[in-house]
C-alpha cells in the first residue's frame, strides 16, 4: 500500500510582483549648460533602462543646477527601479515641496511607501493623486495593492474595477496586471468561480503573464482540478525554467496523483531554485525514495 505524504501549503501570489510605474519626465530649461546636459543624459539613460547611470546623472544635474527641480522627481523615479526605496521617497517629497500638484509625483512617492511597508501613507498618496487627476489608472491599482496588503480585498476590488475602466485599450499587458490582482482579491474572498474569469482575462490579455498562469494553477489545485493546474504550472516553467514555486507546486500534485517519479524530479527541480525550504522538501524526497523503491520491489 503506497502512503500518502503530507504536501507542502500551496503558494499563491497575492501582490504582483508588477507595480505600474507613472512615467513622467520634464524638459526645464536653465542657463547652466552642464546641468542640463546632466538631466537631459539622465532622461536617455532612463529611457533605455540604464538606471544606475541615470540615478548619477540627475545627481549631477541636481548637484550643480538646483534648479532643475524636475531632477528630484526623475531620480525617485530611477531610485524606485533599484529598489531605492527611501531615497525614492525623499526625493519626491522634495519635488512635491517644489510644485505639489503633481499627481505622477504622488504616485511615485506611494510606491516608494507600500514598499517600506508604510501602506497607509502610500494610500494617502494615491488617493491625493487621484483627486488631482481622477482619471489616473495606476493609482487607482496601486491603491488597490495596498489596500490588499491590508488585507481589505473588497475595497482593493473597487480600485483595480476603477483602474479597469479608466486604463487605455492600449496597454494590454498593464490591463492583464490589473485583471490578475483583482482575481488573487475574488480569490482571497472564497469567490473561486469569479477569480477563475479574472486570470483568464489576464491570460487572454497576455499569454507571457505567468503570474496569472502559476495563480491559476495554484486555484484550481485547490478545487482539485489536477490536469489545468499541471498545464498552467508546466507553462509557467516554460517562461521560467528557475520558478521554484511551479515546480514543487506541480510534484504536489504528482505526488497526490501516485506519479511518485514526477514528483520526485519536480521536487529535485524545485529544490534548487527555493533554498529557504531545503530541509522540508528533502525530507519529503527522502521519503519518496523509499516509497518508489518499496514500489519497484512490489513490482519486481
Amino acid at each position: 500500500m503506497v502512503t500518502l505524504f503530507q504536501f507542502l501549503p500551496q503558494k499563491v501570489r497575492h501582490l504582483s510582483s508588477l507595480i505600474l510605474l507613472c512615467l513622467s519626465f520634464w524638459m526645464i530649461f536653465t542657463p547652466i549648460a552642464d546641468a542640463q546636459n546632466c538631466f537631459e543624459k539622465g532622461i536617455e539613460q532612463t529611457q533605455k533602462g540604464h538606471y544606475h547611470q541615470a540615478y548619477l546623472s540627475f545627481s549631477e544635474a541636481i548637484e550643480q543646477g538646483k534648479q532643475i527641480k524636475a531632477a528630484y522627481s526623475n531620480r525617485c523615479l530611477v531610485s524606485l527601479h533599484l529598489a531605492q526605496y527611501q531615497q525614492a521617497y525623499q526625493d519626491c517629497t522634495l519635488a512635491l515641496q517644489d510644485k505639489p500638484r503633481q499627481p505622477a509625483v504622488y504616485i511615485n512617492r506611494g510606491l516608494a511607501l507600500y514598499h517600506l511597508g508604510r501602506s497607509l501613507d502610500a494610500i494617502a498618496d494615491y488617493t491625493t493623486a487621484i483627486q488631482l487627476n481622477p482619471n489616473a489608472y495606476s493609482a487607482y491599482y496601486n491603491r488597490g495593492l495596498a489596500y490588499t496588503a491590508l488585507s481589505q480585498p473588497i475595497t482593493a476590488i473597487s480600485d483595480y474595477d476603477q483602474a479597469v475602466q479608466k486604463i487605455n485599450n492600449l496597454a494590454p499587458d498593464q490591463l492583464s496586471t490589473i485583471y490578475n490582482d483583482r482575481g488573487l482579491a475574488y480569490l482571497n474572498l472564497g469567490n473561486f468561480t469569479t477569480a477563475m474569469l479574472n486570470f483568464n482575462q489576464a491570460i487572454q490579455l497576455d499569454h507571457h503573464n505567468a503570474l496569472a498562469l502559476y495563480n491559476r494553477g495554484c486555484a484550481c489545485s485547490k478545487h482539485k482540478n489536477y490536469q489545468q493546474a499541471i498545464a498552467d504550472f508546466s507553462e509557467v516553467l516554460k517562461h521560467n525554467p528557475h520558478h521554484g514555486e511551479a515546480y514543487i507546486n506541480r510534484a504536489i500534485i504528482h505526488q497526490h496523483l501516485g506519479y511518485f517519479q514526477a514528483a520526485f524530479n519536480d521536487y529535485r527541480s524545485g529544490v534548487q531554485y527555493l533554498p529557504n525550504q531545503d530541509e522540508q522538501i528533502l525530507n519529503i524526497m527522502q521519503k519518496l525514495r523509499k516509497t518508489l523503491a518499496q514500489f519497484e520491489t512490489t513490482i519486481g
